[in-house]
């Protein structure tokens, strides 16, 4: 589960968090939670396709021939119970795709986040305020868990729409 999209190791470890986190690791700690392993392989899913979503974004950025589709990254916050005043603050903000930075500024910031990034196009960035643009200023907590919660969620009956 280390690297089943065979991402560059290079693009890997220039996410702060996603460089810390296999699934291994992921496991181990669900299993000191004595969690369900129904809800560990459930909550793996998840957590894979997030990690696939934000280093596909991050290679398509930063690739040497870039496509010019994506102008800048906006942050989409799932607003629930368990999402960070740092993530619910950071909703509709946007990360420019030339800052240099990027790959440290956006999320996940934590195992279970709610924050994801999106493509922006060039097109929609024109209608971005400037002041809503994320900067090297704010840095994200990039903690190894957004919460304890994750653990004792029941994914696997509840479904990954209900985190």
């Amino acid at each position: 589960m280390s690297n089943p999209q065979n991402f560059p190791p290079a693009l890997v470890d220039c996410h702060p968090l996603l460089r810390r986190l296999s699934g291994q690791v992921i496991w181990c700690m669900f299993e000191e939670y004595e969690a369900d392993p129904a809800d560990i392989d459930t909550f793996l899913q998840w957590y894979e396709a997030r990690r696939a979503e934000a280093l596909s974004l991050i290679a398509r950025v930063q690739d040497p021939v870039p496509s010019g589709d994506i102008a800048a990254l906006r942050i989409d916050v799932q607003n629930t119970p368990n999402t960070c005043d740092f993530c619910a603050a950071l909703s509709g903000k946007y990360i420019d795709a030339s800052d240099p930075d990027l790959p440290n500024l956006m999320p996940p910031y934590g195992l279970g986040c709610a924050a994801r990034a999106v493509a922006v196009t060039p097109e929609d960035a024109a209608a971005l305020d400037p002041a809503d643009r994320i900067t090297g200023e704010i840095t994200p907590p990039c903690n190894l868990l957004c919460g304890d919660w994750i653990f004792t969620h029941p994914w696997s009956t509840r479904g990954l729409a209900d985190e």
